[in-house]
């Protein structure tokens, strides 16, 4: 078994420290698991590998959230443009399965997101499995102080058609308005 250390910045994302070159042009990474390299080291991930091999000139910014669905990952790469003090020189999306769904919520005054692969028909409009939940995992406090539990629910092909539709036209259009170039892949 190998120990694996991760580095975060201060929004919880995972930072490459051998790779921080404050002159280099930045490449924005966005996806699931996959882009987030759960259980493997830096160099193994591939934002990292992608940025090595664009040349010495590329900074990777990591952005990936494990679980995430595609609209998830839109709404993230929003926030993120409106955020960051860094303009990217490209944007690079992993598409998640497209089965995967968000779920957001309130508990009192709380927004809750919920993101976490469960069985679909125990957790939907079940408040007393959402606050068992809470009970039973940890979870992160955002910045903006909202919990966000990890659920996905897997839902139909035609709903999950229409959400990725939307959210492709709305990343695009936020890419085309800031003049920053974009690719995908699945």
């Amino acid at each position: 078994s190998v120990d694996i250390t991760y580095s975060f910045d201060k929004y919880g994302y995972r930072i490459y420290p051998k790779l921080n070159r404050p002159t280099s042009k930045n490449i924005f990474c966005f996806g699931c698991s996959y882009t987030f390299g759960h259980g493997i080291p830096d160099e193994h991930t591939w934002p990292y590998i992608l940025a090595k091999k664009l040349g010495e000139d590329y900074t990777p910014h990591n952005y990936g959230v494990s679980s995430t669905s595609f609209k998830s990952m839109g709404r993230r790469l929003y926030q993120v443009l409106n955020s960051s003090p860094i303009k990217p020189d490209h944007i690079f999306l992993f598409l998640p399965t497209m089965f995967r769904n968000e779920y957001i919520g309130n508990i009192g005054d709380k927004p809750i997101h919920i993101d976490m692969c469960l069985n679909f028909s125990k957790i939907l409009n079940c408040l007393e499995g959402i606050q068992e939940l809470l009970k039973q995992r940890k979870h992160l406090n955002e910045p903006n102080n909202e919990i966000r539990i990890l659920w996905y629910a897997y839902t139909s092909a035609m709903n999950s058609f229409f959400e990725i539709v939307q959210t492709f036209n709305f990343i695009e259009e936020i890419c085309l308005n800031r003049n920053i170039s974009w690719s995908w892949s699945s």
